[in-house]
């Protein structure tokens, strides 16, 4: 109870309702994942009392978001915990790219939603190494407008690439990342060497 309390402070504080002090997408994804889903400090509705949102809707889109960032991270960075490395997100501006294929992959039922995102995640990680020389978020709207949203195309991007994400989550199995920078060095290596 006193947790919570605390907890219901703090969100006043940040989210406060005289002057709202500057969150980033990452950190308020981080803290509506973290309270509800690891601390289990408040549920759905508590948070949106406590936060003073209108709704449900964002909340449930931020946690939807955070698992997709932690499986990001558990690809680019695997061993422990991933949640005690949501630093990565912050430093590598996931949130918008993430929150560009959000929508998209959480509508699929497909039984390659698994290997669909995974694929998906890789190009990301790939993206922020800035081998494509484009914005990431660019790359992912592409990726979603032309191959996600596309049945013939996903099937056969899915079989292009499933050599290619096994091989890249391979490497980062034998040098997995600990800062932004890293992800740069270790990518630019592998495409030196191939």
């Amino acid at each position: 109870m006193i947790k919570k309390t605390i907890k219901e402070l703090e969100l006043d504080l940040q989210l406060g309702r005289e002057e709202k002090v500057p969150y980033s997408p990452i950190d308020r994804i981080f803290d509506v994942y973290n309270t509800i889903c690891v601390t289990k400090i408040m549920n759905t509705e508590e948070y949106k009392r406590a936060s003073g949102a209108g709704n449900t809707i964002g909340i449930k889109r931020d946690i939807r978001l955070a698992k997709l960032i932690l499986k990001f991270i558990e690809i680019v960075s695997p061993g422990g915990e991933a949640i005690d490395k949501f630093y990565l997100a912050r430093d590598l501006k996931l949130d918008g790219p993430i929150e560009e294929i959000e929508s998209t992959i959480s509508k699929m039922d497909d039984s390659d939603k698994e290997s669909i995102t995974e694929a998906v995640l890789v190009q990301l990680a790939v993206a922020k190494s800035d081998i494509y020389q484009l914005e990431p978020k660019l790359v992912m709207r592409q990726l979603k407008t032309n191959v996600l949203k596309n049945p013939d195309n996903l099937n056969h991007y899915l079989s292009a690439v499933d050599d290619k994400v096994d091989t890249v989550i391979d490497a980062f199995e034998e040098n997995p990342i600990t800062t932004a920078g890293d992800l740069k060095k270790s990518c630019c290596k592998r495409s030196k060497s191939n």
